[in-house]
């Protein structure tokens, strides 16, 4: 009785010593200091958090401030959390709050060296909005069985209000592009089982689906590059990227539903539509140039500028027009001791049909930009994901401001 007793006793005093070194391995291989010093001069990280920084979606509001909402993910852990942070009118950064609304599950008992990120429950941030004071936050949960839409409502302090589950049914692998404003949140994805394009129109502050328009499809694979609706919330605008078949530009309105108007060359792909004082805007990359559209009247959309960008492999991330002029921020790879890393530009497009660079990011790594808006001092702030630090491993949500 004694050697079983002993024995009792060491087997839990072994998987009690693994446990606490597998927590101990996972928490310095995994470490990221907070704040480090970035390795360009022009990012700044913002975010005190020492996991990874995935999926980040910002919205400005009326006063020119700036929230960014983000999925929190770190190995060691079994549920990703949401992160959302306040920027000033100027870009500077105001606060961080955190929280995690993760079902509790069997796995969360287990050490990290044996779940092997078995039973993990994944967090993507579609879209925010902020409205009446409050921040409106529209993500899915899913794991290997199921995908679940959730719209979040935060206070302007950046607290957790309440939670609704949205009631639409999506496959665990759908391709989903989401949109956000006033009153309402525009959501894309594919039916894959009947094979089927959905859009579909949520109130955001009940969760609840006004409509949801469908349409077949023909092409083998699809994936969702932009989606974008007018002010006064009547007709949505998407593009869906085929690599085969081209970029299909597709539009519903009321009177005709949701409508597939025409298609680009197998080559070429829409990456931005953008609704600016009214007129709706495009962005088409064709092979190695890139174009810039006005696409309010589709009988004839107007060629604004052709480009061709000095880097082959590129991707337009998001568009800006002050005092009519564009910016375009474009993510590029270039090869750098025969490693590709991922840089940020932002070139100017003048209304003499001159162009410059105006804004440019250069890491160790990989810089993706999301986002441009203009601040209250009269710049220009690029928000993104970055793993280019000179410490710790990860990646965290970098701002870079410069003078128009």
């Amino acid at each position: 009785m004694k050697i079983f007793k002993w024995i009792i006793i060491g087997l839990i005093s072994v998987i009690t010593l693994l446990f606490v070194a597998s927590w101990m391995y996972y928490g310095w291989h995994y470490r990221t200091p907070d704040n480090p010093v970035p390795d360009n001069k022009n990012l700044t990280f913002i975010g005190n958090d020492n996991r990874f920084y995935y999926n980040s979606k910002a919205c400005q509001l009326k006063d020119s401030s700036i929230v960014i909402a983000s999925v929190l993910a770190r190995p060691k852990k079994n549920r990703d959390a949401v992160s959302i942070m306040k920027l000033s009118p100027g870009g500077m950064f105001l606060w961080e709050k955190k929280f995690s609304f993760a079902k509790l599950s069997f796995w969360d008992f287990v050490p990290a060296v044996i779940r092997k990120g078995k039973g993990h429950q994944f967090l993507n941030t579609l879209s925010i909005n902020n409205l009446d004071g409050k921040y409106y936050i529209l993500l899915v949960r899913y794991n290997l069985k199921v995908l679940e839409p959730f719209l979040l409502t935060l206070d302007s302090n950046g607290n957790l209000l309440n939670s609704d589950k949205v009631n639409l049914k999506l496959d665990r692998y759908t391709p989903i592009k989401s949109f956000m404003q006033n009153n309402y949140a525009y959501l894309s994805y594919l039916d894959t089982m009947v094979k089927m394009i959905c859009v579909a129109k949520l109130n955001i502050k009940t969760g609840d689906v006004i409509n949801n328009s469908l349409l077949f499809y023909k092409q083998d694979s699809l994936y969702f590059n932009a989606i974008t609706a007018d002010k006064a919330d009547t007709t949505i605008s998407l593009t869906a990227y085929d690599s085969k078949n081209g970029c299909s530009y597709y539009m519903y309105t009321p009177q005709y539903g949701l409508k597939e108007y025409f298609r680009t060359e197998p080559s070429s792909e829409f990456t931005i539509l953008k609704y600016i004082d009214e007129k709706l805007y495009g962005v088409v990359k064709e092979d190695s140039l890139l174009r810039i559209l006005d696409l309010t009247s589709l009988s004839k959309p107007l060629i604004l500028f052709t480009d061709i960008p000095e880097y082959i492999h590129y991707q337009a991330k998001d568009l800006q027009i002050v005092n009519g002029d564009f910016y375009v921020c474009l993510n590029v790879i270039n090869r750098n001791n025969n490693a590709l890393n991922k840089d940020i530009l932002v070139c100017k497009y003048a209304k003499n049909n001159e162009k410059s660079t105006v804004f440019i990011i250069r890491g160790k790594k990989y810089e993706n930009a999301s986002y441009l808006f203009r601040t209250t001092d009269n710049r220009m702030l690029v928000i993104g994901n970055s793993n280019s630090m000179k410490t710790g491993k990860g990646y965290r949500v970098f701002t870079g401001k410069f003078k128009l």
